[in-house]
């Protein structure tokens, strides 16, 4: 009567078939350097979304500990809702998922107490909206 698909299987050689090229590596860090120059100078909003496309591009390069460190100034900086608390809850996940496979506790308990940390923020950040 039912008849269920099994599931197939994903091949781990195929998982990061989105990874950039080398060439595309390399134009991605010359506008990180280039952002990084003008993240000196830049202030309030400006100076938010250089932290926040130098994570993003970090991201798309693979360097997810690099992304998440800029993410996390954006927040310190801004302490409110948008794309680095979503990209850090993205990240943090991930960043758990892997410890997971390569049975890493003391990662695993870091990256639970980042998740903890950050949605207690979000917390705090919507209790003050509120008032």
């Amino acid at each position: 009567m039912f008849f269920w698909k099994k599931k197939e299987k994903k091949d781990p050689t195929c998982e990061n078939t989105n990874a950039p090229s080398e060439q595309e590596k390399s134009t991605i860090k010359s506008e990180i350097e280039s952002l990084r120059a003008s993240l000196e100078m830049a202030t309030g909003e400006e100076r938010i979304s250089c932290l926040n496309r130098i994570g993003a591009l970090y991201k798309t390069c693979g360097e997810p500990l690099e992304s998440i460190r800029y993410y996390e100034k954006s927040m310190e900086e801004t302490k409110a809702f948008g794309e680095a608390c979503t990209e850090l809850m993205a990240l943090y996940n991930q960043m758990r998922k892997e410890a997971a496979k390569q049975g890493e506790d003391e990662k695993i308990q870091y990256y639970l107490h980042k998740l903890d940390d950050l949605m207690a923020t979000n917390k705090s950040i919507m209790r003050s909206s509120l008032s």
